[in-house]
C-alpha cells in the first residue's frame, strides 16, 4: 500500500513539473497548455458503510465512520484556455477498536481527469471534470489485547490479518478556481503564483465483494463500494503565459 501510494505521488509530481515545462514552452508548441498548476487536495468523502459494517456489527466490533478525510494530491494543465487534463491521486485512512479486535481501513485512488472550462473571469474559473482511474483499500485486523511479539508472529501469523479490495474508480465534479498572481518569469514574463479552489462531486465505485488475502479470494465477504459525495479545497501553485 505505501509503495502504491509513493508511485502515485511521483507520478503526480512528475506530472505537476511536465505542466510547468509545457506552459513555458508554448511558443514551441503552439496547442499546448499555456497554463499548469499543481498542488495540495484536502477534502472529505462520505461513503456507504452499511453492508461492512453490519459485517462488524455481527462481531461485535465498532463500526466503521462513513465520512473520511482524504488528502491528496492533483496537477492539470489547459490546451486552448478551455480544455482541462490533469490527474490527482489521493487517499484516506480510519481505525476501529473493540475488546477483541481492532481493525484499520486504508485507501488509494489514483485517477487521469478531463474537463472544460465554461466560465471565466479575470483570474477564476469554473469547470466541469471527469475523472477515471483506480482504486486499492486495505482492511487491516489485530488483535486488541494481544501485543505481539517476532516470534509470536513467526508461531502463529494466521492471527493477524490483512485483506485487500481493487476496483475501478470513476469521478464527476466542478471545480472552481482561482488565481493569485505574485510575479512573472524573467524569460518570457509568463505569470506564476498561487492557486486556491474547490472541488464538489461524486466518486463511483462498483459495488465489490472480491475482497482477497494474499491473492485468495475471501469466502461470504460483504458486497463494498467506497464511491459517495465528496468535497476537496485546493491549495497549489502553478502559472500561464
Amino acid at each position: 500500500m505505501n509503495r502504491l501510494l509513493s508511485i502515485c505521488l511521483i507520478l503526480l509530481l512528475s506530472f505537476s513539473l511536465s505542466s510547468a515545462i509545457i506552459a513555458e514552452e508554448e511558443e514551441k508548441e503552439k496547442r499546448g497548455p499555456k497554463e499548469g498548476y499543481g498542488g495540495l487536495m484536502l477534502g472529505g468523502l462520505y461513503t456507504d458503510m452499511a453492508e461492512l459494517n453490519s459485517a462488524f456489527s455481527r462481531h461485535d466490533i465498532t463500526n466503521l465512520n462513513d465520512t473520511n478525510f482524504t488528502i491528496g494530491g492533483f496537477g492539470y494543465g489547459l490546451i486552448a484556455e478551455k480544455v482541462v487534463i490533469g490527474g490527482e491521486v489521493g487517499g484516506f485512512w480510519q481505525s476501529v477498536d473493540s475488546e477483541q479486535l481492532k481493525a484499520r481501513l486504508t485507501g488509494v485512488e489514483a485517477l487521469f481527469d478531463i474537463g472544460y472550462v465554461v466560465l471565466k473571469w479575470q483570474d477564476m474559473k469554473i469547470f466541469p471534470l471527469v475523472g477515471a482511474g483506480f482504486g486499492v483499500y486495505q482492511l487491516k485486523f489485530t488483535p486488541a489485547i494481544i501485543t505481539p511479539t517476532f516470534d509470536q508472529l513467526l508461531d502463529d501469523a494466521r492471527q493477524y490479518s490483512s485483506i485487500r479490495l481493487q476496483s475501478l474508480v470513476m469521478k464527476i465534479s466542478l471545480g472552481v478556481d482561482k488565481f493569485i498572481k505574485v510575479g512573472k518569469t524573467r524569460s518570457n514574463g509568463a505569470e506564476r503564483g498561487l492557486l486556491l479552489g474547490v472541488r464538489l462531486g461524486y466518486s463511483w465505485m462498483p459495488r465489490s465483494s472480491d475482497w482477497k488475502m494474499r491473492q485468495i479470494e475471501i469466502l461470504n465477504s460483504p458486497r463494498t463500494s467506497f464511491g459517495g459525495y465528496f468535497f476537496n479545497i485546493v491549495i497549489g501553485g502553478g502559472g500561464k503565459g
